[in-house]
């Protein structure tokens, strides 16, 4: 049994006996089968894990928990190769090449356990933050963090995935070590993509945004004659000697029953498996001009919808009332402490016996 721990991933890093180990690309599933075929493998939703270092041994491992940023087509897919540095697959790593949806992510680690972090972006990922970078503030290219290293501590990179190995954890480290964050970029895909659909849907004259509201939350001054579900909800249970706790938790929930109706067939869109299915078939076929502003293939998927939803929700309940904080993951943990996960389930969708308490403005 080997002791030492470098000498002992750098057995577990060892290559093949018999694959080649001298083609010019390799596949990233074909360079793990090759150079660490005796790696642990952490299988997630849309993220495979080849530990050959064992970084992610004592780590929670989840299914769930996806960071989506591209279209329900455009999913990207991480992989994580570590290794011990000095490895073969430390000079053979320039010769795998990620698919359109792929980003890879390199971890070596030396004898002195400092972690060095090599990235390769495909296409998709590219294109997205390009799209982004002007609003981002993101003045770096792409083509040249793929020729940077940056360097990390153990200890830093573990605390990174305290909350377990997955998905959302692991694109919000790529996105922070190369400058962009995770917060920041949600943010901008929610902005561009709702007000590119609620266009559309107000220039077709299916609803004035111009009326009265009668919303899920408290008025303002904008409009001091209209009544919302967070005025009635607090007048009516406090003069009922319900708590402020107690209003504060009824209020969330009608919150989320309002919210609920953004998760209607027009507004949400195929995950990628079933608009592939689809477009194979090619059953779907717009009729005419209004329902191509609708094409379900350019717009977000159901958990993807439930997570922008999430994230605005933990500001209107958590930021608000919590000290300021640059970190927002701080923000989104305590928000499942406090209500639970916050899920596909427990968000549901549209259902139009919820929303018939202003019949003023139904159509």
């Amino acid at each position: 049994m080997i002791e030492n721990y470098f000498d002992r991933i750098s057995y577990n890093c060892r290559p093949h006996e018999v694959f080649n180990k001298d083609w010019s690309s390799y596949s990233p599933q074909d360079f793990a089968d090759t150079f660490l075929p005796y790696a642990h493998i952490y299988r997630g939703t849309n993220l495979l894990i080849v530990d050959g270092a064992q970084l992610f041994q004592n780590v929670k491992q989840s299914q769930k928990n996806v960071l989506t940023l591209t279209q329900p087509d455009e999913i990207t897919k991480i992989i994580v190769y570590t290794f011990a540095k000095h490895s073969l697959i430390s000079s053979k790593k320039i010769n795998v090449k990620p698919s359109p949806e792929e980003l890879l992510t390199f971890v070596e680690v030396d004898e002195n356990n400092k972690l060095y972090l090599e990235f390769k972006f495909g296409r998709n990922f590219k294109k997205m933050i390009t799209s982004l970078s002007q609003s981002l503030d993101f003045q770096n290219s792409l083509d040249q963090i793929e020729t940077k290293t940056f360097s990390m501590s153990l200890a830093d990179f573990q605390k990174k995935f305290e909350n377990g190995a997955v998905h959302f954890d692991q694109m919000s480290m790529i996105l922070e070590t190369i400058g962009v964050k995770p917060i920041k970029i949600l943010k901008q895909i929610q902005q561009n993509l709702y007000a590119q659909l609620f266009k559309k849907v107000e220039d077709n004259g299916f609803v004035d945004f111009d009326e009265v509201p009668f919303d899920a939350g408290q008025t303002t001054g904008s409009y001091p004659h209209s009544w919302a579900h967070g005025d009635i909800e607090r007048k009516a249970l406090t003069e009922a000697l319900y708590t402020e706790e107690e209003v504060f938790q009824v209020y969330y929930g009608n919150w989320l029953r309002d919210m609920s109706s953004v998760i209607d067939t027009m507004v949400v869109g195929f995950i990628a498996r079933d608009a592939k299915l689809i477009r194979d078939k090619d059953v779907y076929k717009p009729v005419n001009a209004g329902e191509k502003l609708f094409d379900p293939f350019w717009i977000l998927t159901q958990k993807c919808t439930t997570q922008l939803v999430g994230y605005y929700t933990t500001q209107t309940f958590i930021k608000i009332l919590d000290e300021p904080t640059s970190d927002f993951q701080k923000y989104l943990d305590k928000h499942s402490k406090k209500f639970g996960a916050f899920t596909i389930n427990n968000l549901g969708l549209y259902r139009p016996e919820e929303h018939i308490d202003n019949p003023k403005y139904m159509r």
